[in-house]
C-alpha cells in the first residue's frame, strides 16, 4: 500500500492510496508498473490539492468502477454489518431485518468468504473457518 498526503492551501488534509494485493509476490506488478502508479498518485493527489472544494450535493449521480464499488460497500455494506456494530447510534439499519429482502429484485449480492479467486484476480481475506473454528461451506 502507498500512500500520499497533502494539505490543501484552506487547510484541509487530503490524501490518496494505492493497494497492490496478490497471493504471493510473484503476483504484484513490475517496478515499472509500480514507479508509474506512485506518479499517477501524486498527480492525482496535487489536482485534487488545487480543486476547488465541492458543495454537498443531493441528486442523482452516476459512478461508474472502483466509485460504484466503494459507494456500494460504504451505503450497503456497512449497513448490512449492522448486527456486528457495537453502538446503538451506528448504523444498524438492517440488523432487525435479517431473512428479508435489503434491494431490488434485479441485484443481487452474494456473499462466500470461502472464495480465494473472482474471475482471475485474487481475492484477499479469504477463509475456509469461521471465528468457532467451524469449516465454512461454500454454499452460497
Amino acid at each position: 500500500m502507498a500512500v500520499a498526503v497533502t494539505r490543501a492551501d484552506d487547510g484541509m488534509d487530503l490524501f490518496r492510496e494505492q493497494t497492490f494485493e496478490a497471493e504471493t509476490v510473484d503476483g504484484l506488478p513490475a517496478q515499472a508498473e509500480l514507479e508509474a502508479a506512485m506518479r499517477a498518485l501524486g498527480t492525482s493527489l496535487e489536482a485534487l490539492r488545487k480543486a476547488p472544494v465541492t458543495e454537498p450535493f443531493d441528486g442523482p449521480a452516476i459512478l461508474s468502477g472502483r466509485a460504484s464499488a466503494v459507494f456500494f460497500h460504504e451505503v450497503l455494506g456497512h449497513r448490512l454489518e449492522g448486527q456486528r456494530q457495537r453502538g446503538d447510534e451506528e448504523g444498524q439499519t438492517f440488523t432487525k431485518d435479517v431473512g428479508k429482502p435489503v434491494l431490488p429484485t434485479f441485484l443481487s449480492v452474494a456473499d462466500d468468504p470461502t472464495l480465494t479467486k473472482f474471475d482471475g484476480t485474487w481475492l484477499s481475506g479469504s477463509y475456509s473457518y469461521d471465528d468457532e473454528a467451524r469449516r465454512r461451506a461454500a454454499s452460497i
